[in-house]
């Protein structure tokens, strides 16, 4: 268990600085995206903050909890996976989210750390649904109620108006694109004196 923590710690540490230094890095200026009716027809709820940043506390348990050593570094790959590809768009092509000012501590906070580009692919609701995908191939008990607590965080990404609703499609491609890369088998090894 000290080296999955250590593991774990380190590949969060990671993807935090790669989302945290991509964030400022724009190969054009971010722009906004035309709201969706899902995106008009939400109301913004303060109350969804805390499911939002439980986000922090869902993706740790799921890798940790895991008994497949096979299933959790599926799981820390996928999450690496997804996170490269996403700040490749992020840097690329960069959209950014209205969002709401002074609405309290914790989006203070947030609005602080995390400016409001980031948004297309939803990064938070693909490290949602890959720790939800991993205890489900492990096979947990609770994998279930692990995949209502991803959907509540996914949905709490429009419900605080962080991202559009299209971002979470984005996010969920980006999350089953990113869990099929890892779980491909690694390339036999090429016997010695064949060729390659």
């Amino acid at each position: 268990m000290p080296r999955r923590i250590a593991l774990t710690a380190a590949v969060m540490t990671a993807i935090s600085a790669a989302y945290i230094i991509v964030n400022h890095i724009h190969l054009r200026a971010p722009v906004l995206l035309p709201l969706s009716f899902v995106d008009r027809a939400v109301a913004f709820s303060p109350w969804a903050m805390p499911v939002y940043l439980s986000h922090f506390i869902f993706l740790p348990i799921a890798l940790l909890t895991a008994r497949s050593e096979s299933v959790f570094f599926r799981g820390l790959k996928a999450m690496a996976i997804a996170t490269a590809l996403a700040c490749v768009v992020f840097v690329a092509y960069p959209t950014t989210f209205p969002r709401v000012e002074s609405a309290g501590f914790w989006f203070g906070l947030l609005n602080f750390i995390d400016t409001p580009a980031n948004c297309f692919p939803s990064l938070h609701v693909a490290m949602a649904a890959i720790a939800a995908w991993v205890l489900h191939d492990d096979g947990r008990p609770w994998a279930p109620a692990a995949a209502v607590w991803a959907a509540a965080i996914i949905a709490s990404t429009v419900l605080v108006k962080q991202h559009y609703a299209v971002d979470s499609g984005g996010g969920l491609l980006l999350a089953a694109l990113s869990a099929r890369l890892a779980s491909r088998p690694a390339p036999e090894p090429v016997p010695a004196g064949e060729p390659a």
